[in-house]
């Protein structure tokens, strides 16, 4: 096999692993752990190989700085291993995610390079459906107390469908043509996710299609396309709730619902919703152990108390509050990893001229991707997420991927 066969099956057995293997509670641990240090092993070989050319010689050694800066962070929070008594296999747990960002981006940007456009723009669309669905079956199950019976088969985490869901909404406004194909697709992945009954996946809906309708109405100066979007939308929406009661048990109407209610009475239909209750409750927890270390953090590996006291079982790696990593990395190490993840997607929005019929879908992408990140930190921390390494190593290998022969690209500016 020659180098870019290689590559393609690097990337499409990436894609496997993180859908297939994370949080499938039918495989064993060893076999995840398999996955996780073959992938920190490939992403070294990824990281080595990553070679120059014209376009991008500002971007790569950057690009390069942010993914060896993010592991350094990972692996000096292992020092703590000797100092706090932590056990190796709970530090690894707790830090799954730290170790695999870095690899990811690593390999996504290798693959980029050697794949063609057409081929990671089609596997991106196939696991944002993959994982719209996963989201939307393990989620209905645990909404409806097992009435629903879709088993978790995969990642449950909104972030690994956020790339397709981005790629089909940029395609659809930046294109040529108005490819309503993707837009139905950008739309069957918001809806599985809707369907789930979580008030996130709401927040995808507004947020991208705010984004989008601002550059499409700014930037291409173009009023149909919004319009169409809108209609379709509408009908999308009134599909959901209709599929929603006759197989969700109304879950995603009454999630609806609060958001009606949060406008007609304001702050006190958030002071009467128990998830956010005990997100407030999670937050004054981390605020009390942060203050114990500041500077540095406690490390990975410690184990916190369930936010709901009530339940019995305290084996929990993640207080469900974005001020998490401040508890494990400190104030140091927080401003470190933030500043390579707003470097990385400030790399991506520069190299993303390459991707798309057009440079300007690739830059929409960026964006979409990064807004929703930011619009989604008061659910949590983005590197707390499993699914967000999944959503990095995809935008990396979108935007590295060349564009099609005979498309239009802008220049770059």
């Amino acid at each position: 096999m020659d180098g870019q066969e290689i590559w393609r099956w690097v990337f499409f057995g990436t894609l496997v692993g993180y859908l297939a293997v994370f949080q499938n509670p039918a495989l064993p641990a060893a076999l995840k752990l398999l996955f996780v240090l073959t992938l920190v092993a490939i992403g070294a070989v990824a990281w080595f190989s990553l070679g120059d050319e014209p376009a991008r010689l500002s971007i790569l050694p950057q690009l390069r700085a942010s993914i060896i800066t993010l592991a350094l962070v990972t692996y000096f929070s292992a020092f703590h291993l000797l100092a706090n008594d932590v056990p190796l296999t709970d530090w690894i747990r707790d830090g799954l995610n730290y170790l695999l960002i870095p690899a990811s981006i690593a390999v996504g940007a290798r693959a980029g390079k050697v794949l063609s456009h057409r081929v990671v723009v089609s596997l991106t669309i196939i696991s944002g459906v993959v994982a719209s669905f996963s989201f939307a079956s393990s989620w209905l199950s645990r909404r409806t107390g097992g009435s629903v019976e879709l088993p978790q088969f995969g990642l449950a985490s909104s972030y690994a469908a956020l790339p397709g869901i981005a790629i089909c909404l940029s395609i659809y406004f930046c294109s040529s043509r108005h490819r309503l194909v993707y837009l139905i697709l950008a739309y069957l992945q918001l809806g599985l996710l809707l369907l789930s009954g979580g008030r996130t996946p709401m927040l995808y809906v507004a947020v991208s299609l705010t984004v989008c309708i601002g550059f499409s109405l700014i930037w291409m100066r173009n009023v149909v396309r919004p319009v169409i979007a809108g209609l379709i939308g509408s009908g999308a929406l009134v599909a959901i709730l209709f599929i929603s009661d006759a197989v969700g048990g109304g879950v995603a109407s009454s999630r609806l619902g609060w958001f009606l209610d949060l406008f007609a009475v304001g702050s006190s239909a958030i002071t009467a919703d128990a998830s956010a209750n005990a997100r407030d409750t999670a937050t004054s927890w981390a605020i009390g152990l942060w203050d114990q270390n500041l500077v540095l953090g406690r490390g990975l590996g410690h184990t916190f108390p369930h936010h709901n006291v009530t339940a019995d079982s305290v084996d929990n790696f993640t207080l469900d509050t974005p001020i998490v990593v401040l508890v494990k990395f400190g104030i140091l190490g927080t401003l470190i990893i933030s500043i390579c993840l707003i470097r990385l997607h400030r790399l991506l929005y520069r190299s993303a001229t390459a991707l798309g019929p057009q440079a300007t879908a690739g830059r929409l992408f960026v964006v979409i991707c990064g807004s929703l990140t930011v619009a989604l930190l008061f659910n949590g921390f983005p590197a707390e997420n499993r699914g967000y390494a999944v959503m990095l190593f995809l935008m990396t290998a979108l935007c590295f991927s060349d564009v099609p022969p005979g498309s239009r690209q802008e220049k770059r500016g």
